[in-house]
């Protein structure tokens, strides 16, 4: 099922729903993160996702909280069946101060699936996502929003609680931050240095150490994946793409996208094309 997104009447998102229960498709995705507070839940297979340099591994039954600006990607997954939910935290302002002030020492709360209220919960959220009322407004939203924070503050109360006050967190988020915003320029470890003041070894270690990528892969991943919504969404030649995503040639950007993707852009274009049309 594709992605599902509302809007509150105070235009701030509500909630972004994406149903992967059917199993055909992963989270696949770079390092990345987002102000939004991120809910996984986990109902086959095994995931390995990795928060502010941490490995965690979810198991059926699980979920988990990423909170707000955590640098966060799955490292590995197994024949997975789950659950995502996007939300902005500031459509919960009962928990602000937790989401903004605390992050988790755990993010992951076991069997949290096989908990009948909290099933009960989700169960209820799902229906209200995947088949919402077009004539509730107001009304819709609060009773998502009210189903939400049971299920978030039930989530939170099974988790110990820290202050975010690691140095390499801090510069796990610039560094990340910059990437996302500055991929398609001419990105290299002395400029990374330069412009957040860091040593271009020590940022090289933390991509080793702490995400699992080298630099130059994650900026080739950022570009691929970017490149992917315009071989998706526009008729703009292969060699336009590349130069738009920050590659310096179309034989440099075939070569990144066969290695993450199995398939070249030509190709991987067609395969959508024939998905939308079927």
């Amino acid at each position: 099922m594709p992605r599902v997104s509302f809007q509150s009447q105070s235009n701030i998102k509500d909630i972004a729903f994406y149903d992967r229960r059917d199993g055909k498709s992963g989270l696949r995705m770079p390092p990345h993160l987002h102000g939004e507070v991120e809910l996984i839940c986990l109902f086959r297979g095994e995931m390995v996702i990795r928060v502010d340099g941490i490995a965690h591994t979810m198991r059926n039954g699980d979920a988990m909280l990423v909170f707000p600006r955590q640098v966060h990607f799955p490292e590995s997954e197994e024949d997975c069946s789950f659950c995502v939910f996007d939300f902005s935290p500031y459509f919960f302002p009962e928990l602000e101060q937790t989401l903004f002030q605390r992050v988790p020492a755990n993010p992951v709360v076991r069997g949290a699936m096989f908990l009948p209220r909290m099933r009960t919960l989700f169960d209820e959220l799902v229906q209200l996502c995947t088949d919402p009322d077009p004539e509730g407004g107001q009304a819709a939203s609060a009773v998502r929003r009210g189903y939400l924070l049971a299920l978030v503050s039930a989530l939170i109360a099974e988790m110990p609680l820290t202050k975010p006050s690691r140095v390499d967190t801090g510069s796990m988020r610039a560094i990340v931050s910059f990437c996302m915003e500055n991929y398609n320029e001419n990105l290299s470890l002395d400029l990374l240095s330069e412009r957040l003041g860091l040593n271009k070894y020590y940022i090289s270690h933390l991509f080793g150490e702490k995400m699992g990528i080298s630099f130059n892969d994650y900026i080739n991943y950022l570009r691929v994946r970017a490149a992917c919504r315009y071989l998706r969404h526009t008729a703009h030649g292969i060699g336009e793409i590349a130069a738009e995503v920050g590659f310096n040639s179309a034989r440099t950007f075939n070569r990144a996208f066969v290695k993450f993707f199995a398939t070249t852009p030509s190709e991987y274009r067609s395969i959508k094309k024939d998905e939308s049309n079927s």
